[in-house]
């Protein structure tokens, strides 16, 4: 990977849903890492454990790795559920949580099986121009690194949150979770990020 990166301005590394020997592989060769997370409540305490497993690895074999951000993924903005993990996630990440949100939709199940990715078979759905925006977005906050902390000017702003709404959280590790929110969770959304027609 040293040897290719210079003929690259991005190089990014898909992992799959583990966090065995390819993962940690992944992370140790990786400046940064972009977390997805199905809002769920079970993907929460999965991303405390992949949390834990970046900490040990920033500690034992590459120190220069750092969280570049959060993406909300499969999210249904219909569902007081996906608003309350999304209060967790930006309770907890603040402005590491991207404004982009990926909107649960039909179309992302039927393209694998045309063998198409979603933006050759349902170009114009809101899945596809959800991930246009981030892919935007990921770049935009990559350039702007010197001048800017990841994140910021990108995501989820401090004066979006609810009234009262801390964003100083944490990851609980003893309980693999993510710390309650501070103050209630917001119940207003952005109507780009409500995908109301779910067959789009």
């Amino acid at each position: 990977m040293t040897q290719a990166r210079d003929g690259y301005d991005y190089v990014l590394i898909d992992c799959p849903p583990s966090l065995g020997l390819l993962t940690v592989n992944a992370l140790t060769a990786s400046d940064s890492v972009i977390i997805p997370l199905e809002c769920e409540f079970f993907a929460l305490r999965g991303m405390a454990l992949l949390v834990d497993t970046i900490e040990k690895v920033r500690d034992r074999l590459n120190p220069e790795l750092e969280i570049q951000g959060v993406v909300a993924t499969m999210f249904d903005g219909r569902t007081l559920h996906a608003r309350e993990v999304i209060a967790r996630v930006k309770d907890a990440f603040g402005t590491r949580l991207f404004e982009t949100t990926i909107p649960r939709t039909i179309r992302f199940a039927e393209a694998p099986v045309v063998g198409e990715p979603i933006l050759t078979y349902a170009g114009d759905s809101r899945g596809a121009a959800a991930y246009r925006a981030l892919a935007r977005e990921v770049l935009g906050i990559v350039d702007e690194q010197t001048s800017e902390p990841a994140g910021s000017g990108r995501a989820v702003q401090d004066d979006q949150l609810a009234e009262g709404e801390s964003t100083n959280g944490s990851i609980d590790l003893s309980t693999n979770t993510l710390s309650a929110p501070t103050g209630p969770a917001t119940t207003s959304e952005n109507s780009s990020t409500i995908d109301t027609e779910i067959y789009r």
